[in-house]
């Protein structure tokens, strides 16, 4: 599904608004744009913070490289943590999907860390907790892959490749 993205860092999220999370869980559930984000998964490393870690069901995990940011010691089978920006630098990852959240997707941004971002943007109006910086891609040329009455998928390309 990544096509020729999969060898740098790709972004994947959904949101509304801005909004991207509430209490722990993503607010909506549009199954055709969750079989969306497994198919532009798949196989791939997922990177991600630890409340997005927490929140994923575990089969979405298993099977694959999880790279999980965290600022506290974690263990898990299903995951490689990391504390910092530097400690995810020295493993040398040189493609995945970076999947949340809203603190995760920012470092990323700004470290200039994505090639390709797929956001979903949801029509409907969610509560939220956890909020992604849009802004930050409004530089980038944008593609509609996808758009039904209750979401558009939007493929958009860091204009610095």
């Amino acid at each position: 599904m990544c096509e020729g993205d999969c060898m740098g860092l790709i972004g994947a999220l959904a949101c509304s608004g801005r909004v991207i999370g509430w209490k722990g869980k993503t607010p909506w559930n549009y199954p055709e744009e969750l079989a969306y984000y497994r198919a532009l998964t798949a196989g791939q490393p997922l990177i991600m913070g630890r409340k997005t870690f927490e929140a994923m069901p575990r089969h979405a995990l298993e099977g694959r490289t999880n790279i999980v940011f965290s600022r506290t010691r974690y263990r898990s089978v299903l995951g490689e943590f990391v504390p910092s920006w530097g400690a995810f630098s020295r493993l040398g990852v040189s493609h995945g999907c970076m999947v949340g959240g809203g603190e995760i997707a920012t470092l990323f941004l700004r470290k200039n860390a994505i090639s390709v971002f797929y956001l979903t943007h949801i029509h409907a109006p969610y509560p939220g907790d956890v909020f992604f910086p849009v802004k930050m891609l409004q530089n980038w040329p944008r593609e509609i892959l996808f758009k039904n009455p209750h979401f558009t998928i939007c493929r958009y390309e860091n204009p610095r490749d």
